[in-house]
Order: C-alpha cells, then structure tokens, then sequence
C-alpha cells in the first residue's frame, strides 16, 4: 500500500528530532514507527530510491531497509509517529521542499506544551497532505522523467547551469524544460539550483573556517549580500545565524 492510497490517521507522535549521520552502510530491520524525514544538507542512498538536500521522504512501520551515507553532514529532522492502519506501508520519496514546515515541527516539539504538541499533530497533518498532493502533481512519462532526472544531476553537479542550454538538450523549449521539470520536482529549475547552492552553502558553513563571503563565491553567488538574502528564504536564518546553531 502506497503512503497516499487512501487518508491515514495519526494515532500517535512520539518524537521530532534532528540527527546527523557520518558517512558509512546502515541497516534497519524493522522499524519501530512510520516517519517522515526531511533532508536538510547531504545526501544518501536507500534501497528504495537516492535522497538529497530538499527532498521529503516517508520511512514505513516494520519496514526493513538498508541505507548508505554518500556524502558527509548528512543531517536531517524527522518525526517519529504512528497512524492507524492494518496493512504494512511502503516507503516512499517526495521532491518536494518542505524544510520550513519541519523545522517548526522540530521546535514546537521541543517547546513541549500541551498547546505546542496539538500544533506538531496540525502541522504533520499539513505535511502529509503536501507529499499526497505532491505525488498526484507528479505525473510524467517515464523517458520525461529520467530527462529531467539527468537535467537534475547535472544542476546538482553544477548550480550555475544555464536553464536554456539545458532543455535545448532536451529538444524542448525552454517553457515546455520548465513545465516538466516542475512536474516532477514541485519546482521551477532556477529554485532547484538555488536550493542545490544554498545547500553546498549550508555544508560549507557547518564543516569550514572560512567567511560568508567565501561561502558565497565558492557557490556561485557573485553578491554575498544577495547569497543571505537567498540563505535566509530558504532556510529562516542569516548564513551567520545559521553556522552559530
């Protein structure tokens, strides 16, 4: 059974944490809980599908997986819950940006008052709704889809690629590029290689001794003033808040 079969309901929360993993081959038997996990810098490979920075995915109750770490500072927020249901899930991933919404969770959950933890219940209820709707959006042809896939890595591999030179590879026009590849990643391409910079920025700040405006150069941002005010839309913190957490 798919997360998005039919509406589930929440029948226990039992934690929201941030973690961070070093890089190395992982195994999960059997999980104790459904969870939702948001990836915040890093990314690794599952057995159902690659994860990286931006991406939402769904980790089933009594699922066995195996996972590795590919790159360092993986780190993510995720919930630990339960929902009511017979049947055995199964895991699924969401290219969908949702870290905004996760790191609200994780602090009202942290807060711990009784009104807090009734908003965290709100607040994975809104979450859930955005990854079912993220999947019925998120029809496209199979050879569409592994185009926008390699269009995907290459942006990954390179932030700074030019979005008209990318859907002349294609053989498209540069609407129909953007069309498609917001389908399958609820994003415009020029979002995506933001995000892909702000992430490499996010892994710079956490893992080098070297300023906001090195960080900003070293990912392809030619005004570090224009670098925090992308920083702080994506992540709610300045670049300089941000590496003090």
């Amino acid at each position: 059974m798919k997360l998005t079969d039919r509406e589930l309901v929440l029948k226990e929360i039992l934690g929201v944490y941030s973690h961070r993993l070093r890089q190395g081959e992982f195994h999960q038997p059997c999980r104790h809980s459904d969870g939702f996990v948001c990836v915040l810098t890093g990314g690794a490979d599952y057995d159902f599908g690659k994860v990286t920075a931006g991406d939402v995915f769904y980790l089933a109750h009594r699922s066995d997986y195996r996972f590795s770490v590919t790159a360092e500072n993986y780190s993510y927020i995720f919930a630990d819950m339960l929902f009511e249901k017979e049947e055995v899930a199964e895991n699924a991933i969401f290219h969908c940006n949702l870290e905004k919404e996760f790191r609200e969770l994780y602090h009202l959950w942290k807060a711990g008052a009784f009104t807090d933890r009734l908003a965290c219940r709100g607040l994975l209820y809104r979450i859930y709704g955005e990854l079912a709707k993220s999947e019925l959006r998120a029809y496209v042809s199979a050879p569409r889809r592994k185009q926008m896939e390699a269009m995907a890595a290459q942006m990954a591999a390179d932030p700074t690629q030019n979005v008209a030179a990318l859907s002349a590879a294609c053989g498209m026009s540069e609407v129909h590029f953007c069309r498609l590849f917001e389908r399958v990643y609820q994003k415009s391409p020029k979002r995506y290689m933001m995000e892909q910079q702000v992430a490499r920025a996010k892994e710079l700040l956490l893992s080098e001794n070297c300023t906001v405006a090195e960080v900003a150069e070293r990912c392809g941002f030619r005004d570090p003033y224009y670098f925090s005010r992308c920083f702080k839309e994506l992540v709610g913190r300045t670049p300089g808040a941000f590496r003090k957490l």
